[in-house]
């Protein structure tokens, strides 16, 4: 069983004609296998008994209170040194009719949802709850601040009438690939009576826009695009930066290869130079660059910190490796196809045409195919 993440009561704020607080049923969605170890989420929706029958509006005070700590979830806990803290983005959601949907387990994310489950940004959700309130599906819409210091809760309000019975709330988990956590389509009434009190135990969900699968993955699809280099000042160092761009996730090129894909093969140093000054880092992933022998070589950031980008991109690497483990797969950028480090074809490669690979299923999606003599797929 996972553990949960956060508790959201909700609570009745004020009735209309015969009308009370929330319910909600116990719903969850589990991530994906890659992501086990990480922590769940729990929607607790807090209140009284059992009222008349509401034949009218209510409303209710969403209270979000977060369970989610270093000693509860060490796996992968955020770095809390960092300038983005471990935290979730404001509440936002509605009270709507079964028409709408805020998510559904297994279909795709509006861009709305996307948005907020990799930035946090309610916009452009919050125009898409507005699309389906001028509808008629939905009531009010109902939003919180973002919630960044734990031993605190943040607070909204949700308005349901008998047209709009459902809830639905989401909050990006911070930080996140693209991870939110949320409740969908719970009913608050039941035989013609707003429900008083109900729980909901709600796990993370996985936004699906992005592929990365740890806290301390990136935005994959941001980091795809390239990047405007006019920054860099000189024509040898923008080709570097351009071509360390068309290196992807799971993968890493050494200085020298570097060196020759910008048309100085023999300048492994001056790829170092063009490295140290790189004006755009977040967008051009200096940690993905190697000595030719397999070694880690430097970082800006420091080699601690290299590791840890290296192992979130896949790379099987301990606190203690210097160099790339055994398992990684060698692709070569003329003929197209990966080998194990072990094959004897490797002796005789042209090291400044050699990509290496976190394993081979990193090599099949960069469009390689398995060597036939050692079959390392």
């Amino acid at each position: 069983m996972k553990k949960q993440l956060f508790v959201v009561s909700i609570l009745a704020a004020a009735l209309g004609a015969a009308a009370c607080k929330q319910a909600a049923e116990s719903q969850s969605a589990a991530m994906p296998e890659a992501t086990t170890a990480a922590p769940a989420a729990t929607m607790a929706d807090t209140m009284g008994d059992n009222m008349a029958t509401a034949a009218g509006p209510a409303t209710y005070k969403v209270e979000f209170t977060p369970l989610w700590t270093k000693a509860s979830f060490p796996v992968e806990y955020p770095d809390t040194s960092l300038i983005h803290k471990p935290h979730f983005s404001g509440l936002i959601g509605a009270g709507h009719n079964a028409s709408y949907h805020l998510f559904a387990v297994g279909q795709p994310p509006t861009p709305g949802l996307e948005r907020l489950s990799e930035q946090g940004k309610h916009d452009p959700l919050d125009a898409e709850i507005k699309a389906a309130i001028a509808a008629g599906n939905a009531l009010q819409l109902a939003e919180s601040d973002a919630l960044k210091d734990f031993s605190q809760t943040a607070t909204t309000q949700v308005s349901v009438d008998g047209a709009h019975p459902m809830v639905s709330l989401v909050a990006m988990i911070a930080p996140s690939p693209d991870w939110f956590a949320g409740v969908s389509d719970v009913n608050l009434m039941e035989n013609g009576a707003w429900v008083a009190s109900k729980t909901v135990d709600v796990q993370p969900y996985d936004s699906g826009g992005d592929t990365a699968d740890t806290y301390l993955a990136g935005d994959a699809d941001a980091l795809r695009r390239n990047a405007d280099l006019t920054l860099a000042p000189s024509p040898f160092q923008k080709k570097v930066l351009y071509k360390l761009q068309q290196v992807p996730r799971g993968a890493v090129v050494s200085y020298q290869a570097l060196g020759a894909a910008a048309g100085a093969p023999k300048g492994a140093r001056a790829v170092g130079n063009a490295l140290h000054n790189n004006p755009v880092p977040i967008y051009v992933p200096c940690h993905r660059v190697i000595a030719s022998d397999g070694g880690l070589g430097g970082y800006g950031g420091g080699i601690a910190r290299k590791l840890k980008l290296l192992r979130s991109e896949g790379f099987a690497l301990s606190k203690a490796d210097e160099k790339l483990p055994d398992s990684v797969v060698w692709g070569h950028t003329g003929t197209k196809v990966f080998c194990r480090s072990t094959c004897h074809t490797t002796a005789r490669v042209d090291r400044t045409k050699i990509v290496f690979f976190a394993d081979a299923e990193e090599a099949k999606q960069a469009g390689l195919r398995p060597c036939k003599i050692c079959r390392p797929a």
